[in-house]
């Protein structure tokens, strides 16, 4: 019962910001907002959903096999008529080749690389990452997916794809460039073997021009930060792209910042002249 009255406050809490976004954007004044999501699996939260219905958001999630919401199913989306989304089936890389996926006693914890044990053995949940099988996948990168299939380039772009993220990064090449917002989940330790942790991401975000925004833990390591979903945003360069940031910063209820101007009143009030 709690946890249900959870949930239906959560919705509560989403709608009423949904409703203070779409007030504050008209559809009519900007062209949707191109938002690709890379693990797209149980689709985006209902947030993102109402977004999607009235055209301020172009959703587009990339996660190999079929998915039910991508077909709009869900008693959320036909109550709410939230439209199917596209949804492409590849898996994503670096390079275009075939890899192996390792499935994992928590199919969550399944990736394409291979489960570190001298780490991930000293949580509890260790079991999660026992292999269980593999199998063989095809791997594209982003860019070429893009060319391929004639998508719009997109302006934020989300991963969570169990420490796969910097390789997808990689295969993003230019259209990097194109991209305003960030959200990667990364590692500050090296879960999977041979996977890239947080300094990696920081130090290429920073080469490519984006500023960590925030931290926001994740995952069930005890007191120990070990993974966390990170968000990087560039410093908008057009009005185009202050529109994006601001809708990125309010869908993902970032914390809200102090202005310079309401600093500038403490320092008049309590400094010394």
């Amino acid at each position: 019962m709690l946890k249900t009255l959870s949930r239906y406050r959560s919705y509560l809490v989403d709608y009423l910001l949904y409703r203070n976004i779409r007030k504050k954007n008209s559809a009519d004044m900007h062209e949707p907002i191109v938002y690709y999501d890379v693990g797209s699996a149980g689709g985006p939260p209902p947030l993102l959903r109402f977004l999607m219905r009235d055209r301020l958001i172009d959703f587009i999630g990339f996660e190999p096999g079929s998915s039910a919401w991508a077909r709009g199913k869900g008693w959320f989306n036909r109550l709410f008529h939230i439209p199917p989304y596209r949804e492409l089936g590849f898996a994503l890389g670096d390079q275009n080749k075939q890899v192996t996926l390792y499935i994992t006693r928590h199919p969550g914890c399944s990736s394409l690389f291979t489960p570190n044990k001298d780490v991930v053995s000293a949580f509890e949940i260790h079991e999660y990452f026992e292999v269980v099988k593999t199998e063989k996948v095809d791997v594209r990168r982003l860019d070429d997916v893009i060319l391929q299939e004639g998508l719009p380039l997109p302006e934020i772009v989300k991963m969570d794809t169990q420490g796969y993220e910097f390789n997808i990064l990689l295969g993003l090449g230019s259209v990097l460039e194109n991209v305003v917002c960030m959200q990667l989940e990364t590692h500050f330790k090296e879960i999977y073997t041979g996977e890239k942790i947080f300094s990696d991401f920081a130090q290429y975000m920073n080469d490519a021009g984006f500023r960590l925004i925030e931290i926001r833990r994740q995952g069930f390591f005890g007191e120990e930060l070990i993974e966390a979903d990170t968000f990087w945003a560039r410093e908008p360069r057009n009005e185009r792209e202050e529109h994006v940031f601001d809708i990125w910063y309010q869908a993902n209820k970032l914390p809200r910042i102090r202005s310079y101007q309401s600093v500038r009143r403490h320092v008049k009030k309590y400094f010394l002249n």
